[in-house]
């Protein structure tokens, strides 16, 4: 959960900033990657952007010393965009593959050049935290009108715009002529979770718009079976149990929970009653004692005692008799 910045102005309602309010996460589901939905901001499929061939990278880095960058990037789980001597303009498109992380990342910086960078569909449930940092040079930014979070601005030398963010802090520090400007967009609250978007600028102007864009796209047939195909080897690699990607280690153990004992887990479907009207388990066999150690045995030995004692004493041999009376003495 976020926190929004502290800004020195009287209590104001939240609901009176305008703009359109944040999405709810609940309504997430409803979006899905493998169509019948797409972002809030509503586009033709004629008007979405051409999807071009991407690596399956999930974190992109581009770093450059003197040379522009011009290209489309998409925008998985975090892209890294930099250059020293050069200019940027970048094509952000957002992926819908699914993934465990709400929040993707976006940076670009530069020392001497300007920026232009434009999200050309819906962020769709994701969040965006976005930062672009120029030494000298301007800054055009354009993102989805769905787009709701907190701008946070620092700029010496130049204007800015914000397109329909309220500005709710505009300090200027005596020494430095830095200005500190925080604006916010939609309704962030406390406690929620919304998009940020920091821009530096020393030198340069500063223009972001909120424009209508094109929902995010849905998956294609080829991303579906890359990312089911993933999934198998992710299941295989942790020796899940479940699925074509299971490891033989389940197998071995359902073969071995079917030769023993019933098992009751809670929650799976299976309750006790189940079980109730199978036989119980045979009850284990009693072993014999092996065969020359039958001897040994105390009932065998008070029998061949007494089986001895009934004999005459002249039959019985001379190391017999010899035992007996060295048993007396003793």
């Amino acid at each position: 959960m976020r926190n929004v910045p502290p800004f020195n102005m009287p209590p104001m309602n939240m609901g009176f900033w305008g703009g359109p309010p944040c999405p709810s996460h609940h309504a997430a589901p409803a979006w899905s990657p493998f169509g019948g939905g797409g972002g809030s901001s509503n586009g033709s499929e004629s008007g979405r952007p051409t999807i071009p061939v991407f690596p399956k990278d999930d974190e992109i880095v581009v770093q450059v010393w003197t040379q522009a960058i011009k290209n489309s990037f998409n925008l998985k789980k975090s892209v890294s965009i930099s250059t020293m001597s050069g200019s940027i303009k970048a094509d952000i498109v957002p992926s819908p593959t699914p993934s465990t992380e709400l929040f993707r990342k976006l940076t670009t910086q530069t020392n001497t050049g300007s920026q232009h960078i434009t999200i050309s569909t819906s962020l769709g449930p994701f969040m965006l935290d976005s930062s672009h940092t120029t030494m000298t040079g301007s800054i055009k930014a354009i993102y989805p009108d769905d787009w709701c979070g907190t701008i946070e601005l620092s700029i010496t030398h130049g204007s800015y715009k914000l397109g329909d963010a309220v500005v709710v802090r505009d300090v200027v520090d005596q020494n430095t002529r830095e200005r500190q400007v925080l604006a916010l967009r939609g309704n962030p609250r406390e406690g929620e979770e919304f998009s940020t978007m920091k821009v530096t600028c020393k030198t340069g102007s500063v223009d972001v718009r909120f424009e209508k864009v094109p929902g995010l796209r849905n998956l294609t047939e080829e991303e579906v079976k890359a990312e089911e195909e993933d999934a198998r080897k992710r299941g295989g690699m942790t020796g899940g149990g479940s699925g074509s990607g299971g490891g033989g280690q389940g197998g071995n153990k359902e073969q071995k929970e079917r030769g023993g004992p019933a098992v009751f887990r809670p929650g799976d479907g299976s309750t006790s009653a189940s079980y109730a009207n199978q036989p119980p388990p045979p009850l284990p066999q009693h072993q014999q004692p092996p065969p020359n150690h039958h001897n040994n045995h105390p009932a065998a030995f008070e029998q061949r005692r007494q089986v001895v004692d009934e004999h005459d004493p002249d039959d019985l041999p001379p190391s017999y008799e010899q035992s007996e009376q060295e048993n007396v003495q003793m």
